[in-house]
């Protein structure tokens, strides 16, 4: 008779996550995430496997998670510049907040992305899908831009500027300066004057 998983796998992704998130992946060892995520190594193998393949399900959460966060953002009816200051704002609150800092995504990219083929997939896809959330805002809100530029283009440009700002936060940049940065980036947008 096997025996039942005791855990919600939820609470115990949340725990490696936050884990993974402050240390990186090569200063965790799977001992930590066994104390963190307080289940025994071998449920930790049977239900996730080693510990890239849970690092890989860790990604893989915390996209979903971004995804959860960013998805009201396209839908609500408010202006493109309150749309614009809550993805970077989100994002800013870590700054202030009792988590780790900035992105686990753009953490994961700047310590794995050239030496690991599936964190480098899963962290590509994920930026473009990030890109293509920026892009229907800006679709959702043409009226507001000048016409003659491109959303595209705007859409990289807003995204690389996200990441920037994620990168900062993780060099633990004063979160005024920050704050001024966005302010800036959403100030010199081609917006259509009245």
């Amino acid at each position: 008779m096997s025996r039942v998983k005791e855990f919600n796998q939820d609470d115990v992704l949340t725990k490696a996550m936050n884990l993974f998130w402050e240390q990186g992946y090569t200063n965790t060892s799977m001992q930590e995430l066994v104390d963190v995520m307080q289940i025994n190594r071998g449920s930790i193998y049977a239900t996730f496997g080693d510990k890239h393949s849970l690092f890989l399900r860790v990604l893989e959460y915390y996209h979903q998670y971004l995804e959860e966060q960013f998805i009201y953002v396209v839908t609500d009816s408010k202006d493109l510049r309150t749309k614009l200051n809550e993805v970077f704002s989100f994002f800013l609150k870590t700054h202030d907040e009792q988590q780790p800092k900035g992105c686990l995504i753009v953490n994961s990219a700047t310590e794995l992305a050239q030496v690991d083929p599936d964190v480098n997939a899963i962290i590509n896809d994920y930026m473009q899908q990030e890109t293509n959330l920026i892009l229907k805002i800006l679709k959702k809100a043409t009226y507001e831009l000048m016409p003659s530029i491109s959303l595209e283009t705007l859409a990289n440009r807003l995204q690389l500027a996200l990441i920037g700002i994620r990168v900062s936060i993780k060099l633990d940049t004063k979160s005024e300066i920050l704050t001024k940065i966005v302010e800036d980036i959403i100030d010199t947008l081609p917006w259509k004057t009245i």
